[in-house]
């Protein structure tokens, strides 16, 4: 592939534009930028400086056909990354509660989750899907529970551990974390010395003893969940505590550029499916990032029998933007309306919708990070109720509680009528859950870990041009097949997901039904 220096990169046209054209080089392959130096921090500046220039205006960059230098790059396939259950426990929880109030406070648990990746590590770009490329993993873990007395939540696995200076926002790649001891009462493992520890939930809780961590010691590959502190040799639940949540995604279009998403917990009976379409717009130093228009949100269905069965929550994703790029120490904010809709279960006059409202951060002073928000009653089939996008659009007596907070620090709740504050999430608290992958010897040409193995063992070594050949080399690869399909008259036929998802939810084809059974029958060990 042809490469181009930065004071030729081509005009980019806007949308607006009638005659718009690809970004691509002379000879019409993708512009290709060239490595700048060593690839090092200062190189990787550089060419994100000329580039930013270039792009201002253009309406949607995520749709862009560019090469980027490998350097540029963080060694993680996009699919890996774009995954919503680092903290699975918390999605296989969402269904737990028999009272429908307590199970949408479970959904917006899981919806402040899903961010975690942008608290705890460094922000970065993946590697872009290729057509066809699909990955899977799975957890086998303990589900959030709630404290009986307290109402509030008791984690029970992977308890994060802060670094030594770790800053207050942006991650580093990965922090420490540490299994905590627990009750019996909280599924912990029996014994005297975890018998009188008392649950973190509560308020007179025992903290578990944090162990400073070395940057060194921590694994440095994005969201890379960083490395377990010796714990307590009796900490931990009962393996009868434990359910298995799978992932399966597959990038089911290549322009524009659109994934599908899956994630099951047979032993919970819970859901959650997606398609995911990013649209990016450089503004200003800062990249704003939105949900495209095959986006829909995330939705969480409850698929088991019992209270809930059949309730679907429909997560909206907000508007996001990436900051701190001049400094080369990038961070995210957020400022949108989120919303939380549930739809479907027991046939009643009445649903819950949440409402979250992420502030806009000053142009002064450090970023606050705040949302507050709150959960209503709406009327099924009234669309002017079901529609109220802000909080001052709902009549005081159909609100049910409040949400304030910090999205990276602390998310508290009071429901009406109630004088105090509960936690509804403690941040804080969470670190990345490491997933379980099959190793690369089992994995096919077309998943992720596979399908940019050099790229990502090149990038880990620094090896920045080898890795940006490589990466070239797989783009061509798929350049060609795109033509071959073109001269045969052939269109791409996704593998694990039908090609009905007009309504932002995919559904599994049977080959996909398999590959998630086999994937929840390999991480129960059987």
């Amino acid at each position: 592939m042809s490469t181009i220096s930065l004071d030729k990169i081509p005009d980019v046209p806007t949308d607006d534009d009638a005659t718009v054209k690809q970004f691509t080089d002379e000879t019409g392959a993708p512009a290709s930028l060239p490595e700048i130096g060593s690839g090092g921090e200062e190189s990787k500046l550089k060419v994100l400086m000329g580039l930013m220039r270039k792009l201002m205006g253009v309406k949607d960059v995520a749709n862009l056909r560019l090469s980027l230098p490998a350097s540029l790059l963080e060694p993680i396939p996009n699919l890996e990354y774009w995954q919503y259950a680092d903290r699975a426990d918390i999605l296989a929880a969402v269904g737990d509660s028999d009272n429908e109030l307590e199970r949408m406070l479970a959904v917006l648990r899981f919806s402040f989750s899903k961010e975690l990746k942008f608290i705890r590590s460094r922000l970065g770009k993946p590697y872009n899907s290729a057509l066809g490329e699909h990955f899977r993993c799975s957890w086998r873990l303990p589900p959030l529970l709630i404290d009986n007395e307290t109402k509030e939540p008791v984690v029970r696995t992977h308890i994060h551990v802060p670094l030594p200076g770790e800053p207050l926002y942006g991650g580093q790649g990965g922090s420490g974390w540490i299994t905590p001891v627990l009750r019996p009462e909280d599924g912990g493992k029996p014994n005297s010395e975890a018998s009188s520890i008392i649950s973190s939930s509560s308020k007179t809780s025992k903290k578990q003893p944090v162990k400073a961590l070395s940057p060194e010691s921590v694994d440095r590959v994005v969201p890379g969940p960083g490395k377990e502190v010796e714990a307590d040799p009796d900490a931990g639940v009962l393996e009868s505590e434990k359910v298995t949540v799978v992932f399966l995604c597959e990038q089911v279009s290549h322009h524009p550029p659109i994934s599908a998403a899956y994630y099951y917990c047979p032993e919970k009976g819970i859901e959650a499916y997606c398609m995911d379409q990013i649209a990016a717009k450089v503004s200003g130093m800062s990249v704003k990032l939105g949900p495209g228009s095959s986006n829909k949100g995330i939705f969480v269905k409850i698929a088991r029998d019992g209270p809930g069965q059949n309730e679907e929550y429909q997560i909206t994703h907000p508007a996001a933007a990436v900051n701190g790029i001049l400094k080369g120490s990038y961070y995210g904010t957020i400022s949108d309306v989120v919303q939380v809709i549930c739809r479907g279960g027991e046939k009643t006059t009445t649903k819950l919708k949440a409402l979250l409202d992420y502030k806009e951060e000053s142009w002064l002073g450090k970023p606050k990070f705040l949302v507050d928000g709150i959960i209503y009653r709406y009327t099924v089939g009234n669309e002017e109720e079901e529609g109220w996008t802000k909080a001052k659009q709902v009549p005081a007596d159909k609100i049910l509680g409040y949400l304030e907070g910090c999205w990276m620090k602390q998310i508290r709740y009071k429901l009406k009528g109630q004088k105090e504050w509960k936690v509804l999430l403690d941040l804080d608290q969470l670190a990345l859950i490491p997933k379980d992958v099959r190793p690369l010897h089992e994995q096919d040409e077309h998943e992720s870990r596979k399908l940019w193995e050099s790229v990502t063992e090149n990038l880990i070594s620094k090896n920045w041009g080898e890795a940006t050949k490589s990466k070239q080399t797989i783009e061509q690869r798929q350049r060609d097949k795109a033509a071959e399909r073109k001269t045969k008259g052939e269109t791409h036929q996704a593998r694990y997901f039908q090609p009905d998802y007009e309504d932002g939810r995919p559904k599994l084809t049977n080959e996909g039904q398999k590959a998630l059974e086999d994937e929840i029958q390999r991480c129960r060990g059987q």
